[in-house]
């Protein structure tokens, strides 16, 4: 009787016990605290205002972005637009935060007397020094001060100048209003509709209809090439000159290789290597067009 009546207050002791521990977890997870938020950040910028960004690597050629309206541009070492993913990327450094300011510290020691890595945002600077091999983050000092921030910040600014460049023929604000090939053309009028001069249907025996002519049309803007680099030869090829609706003349050359086409942008001495087929749907609409329909 004794033995029973000591398993059932041990039984008791345990249940009332497991009841503790739940109601100090439940305390634990559901009482009112102030949250503490230890992270910093370490610029006021604001990605939306920024339109200026320089970059300087060791024994590179220095980069300058510029954002004109809604599109971004390289200004130097060459003129051309860039891709907005490159841009987001560096972006984050003015979002970023750390969990470590560091008021006091030696230059040398962390890297910036010589930094491999300097942006300058609009009109911040950013160094980028050594990695701490403790907590494998990134020194980084702007403004007198430093910080440790992810390694991925300075990881992702790209050494080669190629990733910057746009792979697009034209930029989103570059909207085609004519597009003239010499010996024929297709012009917008004013109230929408394409019209084509000059252009002969050779063997097909139907007429391009509006949707077709405005998908060939959206595909000068939506194609994007398989390579874009600087283009320092002179021009040839079959010349076409595109008006926009902001009042461009965008002079394209188009140079047949083994490849497909290669499409040179006389404005930005840019050339775009597309394919065999993509560069046919741009150099003639009755590609795009489908008999059947």
């Amino acid at each position: 009787m004794a033995e029973k009546t000591s398993l059932k207050a041990r039984l008791l002791l345990n249940v009332f016990l497991l009841f503790c521990l739940v109601g100090l977890f439940l305390f634990i997870q559901f009482w009112p605290t102030d949250k503490v938020n230890t992270t910093i950040s370490i610029s006021e910028l604001i990605p939306d205002e920024v339109d200026f960004i320089k970059i300087r690597r060791k024994e590179k050629r220095e980069i300058i972005l510029k954002k004109d309206i809604n599109t971004w541009h390289m200004t130097q070492p060459y003129h051309t637009r860039v891709t907005e993913f490159q841009i987001d990327r560096i972006l984050e450094i003015a979002t970023a935060k750390s969990e470590h300011k560091i008021n006091d510290y030696d230059r040398e020691s962390f890297g910036f007397t010589s930094p491999e890595i300097t942006v300058t945002i609009n009109e911040q600077t950013f160094l980028f020094g050594l990695i701490n091999q403790i907590t494998n983050e990134q020194y980084l000092e702007t403004q007198d001060t430093a910080y440790l921030i992810a390694p991925h910040l300075g990881y992702s600014i790209p050494g080669d100048l190629e990733k910057f460049f746009s792979h697009k023929l034209l930029s989103d604000d570059e909207t085609p209003i004519s597009i003239d090939f010499g010996s024929w053309k297709a012009s917008q009028k004013s109230n929408g509709a394409w019209e084509t001069t000059g252009l002969s249907p050779k063997d097909r025996d139907y007429d391009l209809s509006q949707d077709q002519l405005n998908q060939w049309v959206a595909g000068w803007q939506l194609t994007s090439s398989l390579s874009a680099r600087p283009f320092e030869e002179s021009f040839s090829g079959l010349e076409v000159k595109i008006q926009t609706s902001s009042g461009n003349l965008i002079d394209f050359h188009i140079i047949k290789n083994k490849r497909g086409h290669l499409f040179i942008r006389a404005d930005e001495k840019m050339s775009y290597q597309l394919g065999e087929d993509a560069g046919n749907r741009l150099l003639d609409p009755f590609e795009v067009a489908d008999p059947q329909s």
